[in-house]
């Protein structure tokens, strides 16, 4: 969520290159966007270690502060081997049904958005490709704070995991119901606010 609300504020930036060097806007994202990837990714498989024992930036007395604070269930370097057990354990946590239909539910739902966005942003009436970019970012911000907080709140144990991902599965169907009947371009454009989140 966070990051679709750094690309929109980024790509406005960008938006103000078009033409630059000869390079379309959108080229200039791609470039913007693409080279810190590639770098990260580059670096990120070639020093970050794959377990704390791997660790060259840790002392043999950190890396045993580290180890002991993190869960029994968390991998360590003597499991290199696929555990069965493992997946048994993981099927019978109902958590993980519970995040896994948050993701599926919500993922199709805002993928579906991040196509309809763009034309209910022209429809409120800003065609230029600037102001466009800026308009992306309340969905993507409003979506980043609601889904910190209804995690928080759900690992504080004050939310129940199944009725919350039932619930917010519940207002996106609402709020598509409502993008389909009415033509305010406003309405619209809150309704695909919250259908975001």
């Amino acid at each position: 969520m966070l990051s679709g609300a750094f690309s929109g504020l980024l790509a406005y930036g960008i938006s103000f290159l078009d033409q630059a060097q000869g390079l379309s806007g959108w080229k200039w994202v791609f470039i913007f966007e693409g080279i810190p990837t590639i770098l990260i990714g580059i670096y990120t498989s070639l020093f970050l270690p794959n377990f704390v024992e791997d660790s060259r930036f840790l002392s043999n007395n950190e890396k045993r502060i580290v180890l002991s604070k993190l869960p029994p269930t968390s991998p360590r370097k003597e499991d290199s081997a696929f555990n069965m057990n493992q997946i048994k354990l993981l099927l019978k946590d109902p958590t993980f049904y519970t995040y896994s239909g948050i993701w599926l539910f919500q993922g199709l739902g805002g993928w579906g958005i991040s196509f309809v966005l763009p034309t209910i942003i022209y429809e409120l009436g800003f065609t230029d490709t600037a102001k466009t970019q800026l308009m992306q970012l309340p969905p993507s911000i409003a979506g980043f704070i609601l889904l910190n907080l209804l995690g928080y709140l759900i690992h504080e144990r004050k939310l129940k995991p199944f009725p919350t991902s039932f619930i917010l599965s519940f207002v996106q169907i609402i709020c598509y119901i409502v993008l389909l009947t009415i033509n305010n371009s406003v309405g619209k454009y809150a309704m695909l606010i919250i259908a975001y989140v």
